[in-house]
């Protein structure tokens, strides 16, 4: 699979590793104050407020078919129509993983998660699943 290199934050989400384009990630927060939407999707874990703007925030193990745990960090995604909220686990590291070390999403992966990924990637001793930074918005499966 030929991709440029690319610079990923990564974190842990449901007991993966999952990475996504640095360049897309607008800060990574702790615990903030989320408020619960009534009849929202199961994946949406509600909305919070940065800096006077709501930002709606995703449950990403839900989303991507995980076991969901307690998610007590929030990466702040740049997408196209704004900011979008992504509970994780726990924050990783960022690592630069060269073009040559990606890989397609095996065919094996759930229909579910595999439409919010855009490769996979070995980074250390760890298979880290990218998601796909043009699909944020669609986390959740809700139009925001």
């Amino acid at each position: 699979m030929s991709m440029p290199d690319v610079r990923y934050c990564t974190f842990l989400v449901g007991g993966h590793v999952v990475g996504l384009d640095a360049g897309v990630v607008h800060q990574v927060i702790g615990r903030v104050p989320i408020r619960h939407v009534p009849l929202a999707p199961a994946a949406i874990r509600g909305l919070t407020r940065l800096r006077g703007e709501i930002v709606p925030v995703v449950h990403l193990a839900a989303t991507l078919g995980l076991p969901v745990g307690e998610s007590p960090m929030t990466v702040i995604v740049r997408a196209r129509k704004g900011l979008v909220g992504l509970s994780v686990d726990r924050i990783e590291s960022v690592v630069d993983v060269p073009g040559a070390d990606h890989d397609r999403v095996p065919s094996s992966v759930a229909t579910q998660a595999a439409r919010y990924l855009s490769a996979t990637a070995v980074v250390g001793d760890c298979l880290m699943l990218v998601l796909d930074p043009a699909v944020a918005e669609d986390l959740g499966g809700v139009e925001w």
